[in-house]
């Protein structure tokens, strides 16, 4: 990929705050940076649009500019700063950066209902993702019924924080199936990505799924939880996700070798975790799945001797959060070369 000019605007934003700011203000960054984006297109790299899609070949030029905006308004209102698009200098604003310019491939792998079609066939015996055992159009044909007695979960395909874990075990609280479906109605109306500059959920076909729950009958021990983010192809961080919704919730980090990084990332490491026997083999199974995309975050849960895809995320939180630790931020910042590009689609 060749090398594109740097976003030179830029230098007009540096430094301001968004008590300095207004949105006039922020219109005129996202004109900047709409202009920098058609002059690096004239010589950008291309891919096929049977397979591949940008947020500028799939959405109309006014909707295009207001993703921008809701990325680069939301990123202002968090860290009190403009993005720097101009220099690779903070892991969080190249995650937007990326997600503005990337091209994704239209079989959506933010659909979890795709995702374990993104696992390359030589993959299959070593790793999978849950499986789906019914799937519904509305909230409204919602049922249980013909499951067999056991622990599932219940989410949206199109959303994050969607889920409810449905126990259908023998013995278990009845479940209020009018109350679920009110909140999967809720689920399903909301276009998930829009107040952000995620802009790939709004092409997702939005369902309800019924998935096994992997923990199986030990419903008290978590699965390990594994979160490898990749960056230009390569594996740059394993974060450990310890304690998931509970009041202990720990991240220990390591690098791409899976030596441990004392340094905390987006929420406190407090101190070194025994890695799980699987994690080299997750590593490995990342470092391919991520070969395609200049930034993703590839999320595997182990359990005994097994391993599954959990999803595949292009915006952490949707690109705002601050790196805790500059060692660690300079550190990410070096996979950034080269930075996000422009990629046009024809």
């Amino acid at each position: 990929m060749g090398m594109q000019a740097p976003f030179k605007a830029q230098k007009r934003y540096a430094g301001m705050t968004s008590d300095e700011t207004t949105a006039t203000q922020v219109g005129f960054y996202v004109r900047d940076f709409v202009d920098w984006f058609h002059d690096s297109l004239r010589g950008a790299d291309t891919v096929s649009g049977k397979t591949w899609m940008t947020a500028f070949s799939e959405l109309p030029h006014a909707q295009f500019r207001r993703t921008i905006q809701r990325g680069v308004g939301g990123y202002l209102r968090a860290r009190d700063t403009f993005p720097n698009f101009r220099e690779a200098n903070d892991f969080t604003q190249m995650t937007l950066m990326n997600s503005i310019l990337m091209p994704l491939q239209k079989k959506n792998p933010a659909d979890k209902l795709m995702t374990g079609s993104y696992i390359p066939t030589k993959l299959r015996k070593d790793v999978r993702t849950a499986k789906v055992m019914a799937t519904f159009d509305s909230a409204e044909d919602l049922t249980f019924e013909g499951l067999k007695p056991g622990s599932y979960f219940l989410k949206s395909n199109h959303g994050s924080q969607q889920n409810r874990h449905i126990d259908l075990r023998d013995g278990a609280d009845p479940i209020d199936l009018d109350a679920l479906r009110k909140e999967a109605a809720i689920w399903l109306s909301e276009p998930y990505g829009q107040n952000s500059s995620q802009w790939w959920y709004q092409f997702i076909d939005r369902k309800l799924i019924v998935e096994e729950d992997l923990r199986q009958d030990n419903l008290d021990e978590p699965l390990e939880d594994l979160r490898f983010h990749c960056i230009n192809g390569r594996v740059a961080l394993l974060q450990l996700d310890i304690g998931l919704g509970t009041d202990h919730r720990d991240n220990p980090v390591y690098d791409g070798d899976l030596n441990y990084m004392p340094y905390n990332f987006l929420r406190s490491n407090n101190a070194e975790a025994p890695l799980p026997a699987l994690a080299g083999k997750a590593r490995d199974i990342a470092a391919e799945l991520c070969k395609p995309h200049q930034y993703v975050r590839v999320d595997l849960y182990a359990r005994g001797e097994e391993l599954f895809l959990g999803e595949l995320t292009y915006l952490p939180n949707s690109g705002r959060r601050k790196i805790r630790s500059r060692k660690l931020n300079e550190y990410l910042c070096d996979f950034w070369d080269p930075m996000p590009q422009v990629v046009g689609v024809k």
